[in-house]
């Protein structure tokens, strides 16, 4: 494998740039929720339904309206919270880089990047989500340069794409929770617990989905870059 001297690796501005982008798409999410939560509510609910702009053949229009509004409250929430979540950690994350950074070049020992390329493979495989399975294109850029200072090149590529799918997995949790306590606000128990199975299975399938692309792509990018 390829020798790596204590101060090769990732430049840092790398890892500057990745802590903005993640940071800004936080910001950016985060803007969003807010907005949903403070313009969202029961009349503007209310007229999609009268409009036909939200329907659910099962439901009664009033039922509709109840359900609309849980999913939406939570949605809102969700957002914020992912937005949140984000934000603090590209700001943790730059920190803790900056520090290993420094303490390997005081010691003159290797630093290791394996989190950075994970998380550089994540933000690629989002700036190229219009590809089908940019996951696996990620987690081969992570595997091409985990492979020059370690052999887990399918864990690299793996935790790329579960990071990418990280905040696809928070949505989906909170639109869940939106959408089972709506249901069970109108008494529709039964169409809960079924709708609760559908979303618990949308969940594996994106979470193994992401991992399992990032994978491949990292044993493939593994594979080229020896």
């Amino acid at each position: 494998s390829t020798e790596v001297s204590p101060t090769e690796g990732l430049p840092g501005v790398v890892d500057w740039l990745l802590a903005t982008v993640v940071a800004l798409t936080g910001l950016a999410i985060l803007a969003g929720g807010s907005a949903m939560t403070f313009v969202v509510d029961r009349p503007l609910i209310a007229d999609m339904v009268a409009e036909g702009n939200l329907q659910m053949d099962f439901l009664s229009n009033a039922d509709t309206i109840e359900v609309g509004l849980a999913m939406a409250t939570w949605i809102g929430l969700g957002l914020i919270a992912t937005g949140a979540i984000m934000v603090v950690a590209a700001i943790a994350y730059a920190i803790i880089r900056r520090n290993a950074r420094r303490t390997a070049e005081e010691a003159g020992t290797h630093r290791s990047d394996y989190a950075a390329n994970a998380l550089l493979g994540a933000v690629i495989s989002a700036l190229l989500s219009f590809v089908p399975f940019s996951p696996a294109i990620g987690g081969g850029v992570a595997g091409y340069l985990e492979r020059g200072e370690s052999e887990r090149t399918v864990g690299v590529g793996a935790l790329s794409g579960i990071v990418l799918m990280a905040p696809v997995l928070g949505f989906l949790l909170f639109l869940t929770i939106g959408l089972l306590l709506g249901l069970m606000a109108v008494d529709a128990g039964a169409l809960a617990l079924a709708v609760g199975a559908a979303m618990l299975m949308a969940f594996l399938v994106v979470a193994v989905a992401g991992a399992g692309l990032g994978a491949l792509g990292g044993y493939v990018g593994g594979k080229l870059a020896e």
